[in-house]
């Protein structure tokens, strides 16, 4: 079991009956929404950044955030987290775009969860 996150806030929200949204693999809409939060916030998560494991997360600082990065190296990192994910069996499409005037870099991914589901999704 799984908060559900409201994707523009990443806050936790109540569903229907009032309680707090959960998600779980029990209907194929709450299983693709489960797949994309847990990619999405494992690719927001800094390496170091959770106390309880300090290798876990994205080498944003070293690899990512500095001046000139390598983006074949910084698209492989980013891939094989996404690969690292609970519930991915494969990526399908991967695409990234990096814009140098704002410092955005948009990642965009279709995947295929275990169970033949197919996931996209952006951050």
């Amino acid at each position: 079991m799984q908060l559900a996150l409201d994707t523009n806030t990443w806050d936790i929200f109540l569903d229907s009956t009032g309680n707090i949204a959960r998600l779980d693999d029990s209907t194929q809409n709450r299983l693709e929404d489960l797949i994309c939060q847990r990619v999405r916030h494992r690719l927001q998560t800094f390496q170091g950044e959770c106390y309880l494991d300090r290798s876990v997360g994205v080498p944003y600082f070293s690899e990512v955030l500095k001046k000139n990065p390598d983006l074949r190296r910084v698209k492989n990192l980013l891939v094989a987290t996404i690969n690292g994910v609970e519930g991915v069996k494969k990526i399908i499409d991967f695409s990234v775009g990096f814009l140098a005037r704002t410092r955005e870099y948009k990642v965009i991914f279709t995947i295929e969860a275990y169970d033949g589901t197919i996931v996209e999704g952006n951050i």
